[in-house]
């Protein structure tokens, strides 16, 4: 598989380096991080991103399913998943509904990541 290029959506600084770290562990680059809803569409065209991973719970109000549409708004084919806390069962059937490809929650292993990164990665 090729190296990705990944926009980390994540307002926790240590989860943010955990993903990084992860992603250069697999063999990929976190090329950017973003907290909120503008910078995140911003970089998103500005990058254009392999991936993102976006977490729901952003602080200062920023609401995950806003950005996650605001992704594909600007590009239907972005590859996003999802990587936070709580997902439950309906608010996973909303995000795929609203174009997530994966999802995992934390805590979560390289393993777990990994795979689903090369797995929405190689779409």
């Amino acid at each position: 598989m090729n190296r990705l290029r990944a926009l980390v959506v994540e307002d926790n600084e240590l989860a943010r380096d955990m993903i990084a770290k992860m992603f250069a562990m697999a063999g990929h680059e976190m090329v950017a991080h973003c907290t909120g809803l503008e910078d995140t569409l911003d970089t998103y065209r500005k990058l254009k991103p392999d991936l993102v991973t976006l977490d729901l719970s952003l602080g200062e109000g920023v609401d995950g399913l806003k950005v996650l549409k605001g992704i594909l708004a600007a590009d239907p084919k972005a590859k996003v998943v999802i990587l936070s806390a709580n997902i439950q069962k309906d608010a996973r059937e909303r995000l795929l509904q609203a174009g997530a490809k994966g999802f995992l929650t934390k805590p979560f292993t390289i393993k777990d990541f990994t795979a689903l990164i090369e797995k929405v990665g190689g779409q």
